[in-house]
């Protein structure tokens, strides 16, 4: 049984997380994974950059995007 399955298994029902679920790194890695990185995140909208050649940075714990205006109607996403 892996540490994550442990912590579950220990957990009492209706109770507060206990601290090791906020301070282990395996399940902050797999919250990053499952919440943040398995779907697709509102970052922005066109009308932020309505001129071409405006553009904004996004920064998300490790990940780093940039949107551009690239002409009228059409935009670029770039990850770093």
């Amino acid at each position: 049984m892996n540490s994550i399955e442990k912590l579950i298994k220990q957990q009492p029902e209706d109770w507060s997380l206990k601290q090791e679920f906020y301070k282990q790194t395996d399940i902050y890695e797999l919250e990053i994974k499952k919440i943040y990185m398995d779907s697709w995140l509102f970052i922005g909208h066109q009308s932020e950059i309505p001129n071409k050649g405006d553009y904004f940075v996004y920064n998300l714990l490790s990940e780093c995007a940039s949107h551009a205006l690239t002409m009228p109607g059409h935009t670029t996403w770039m990850d770093h």
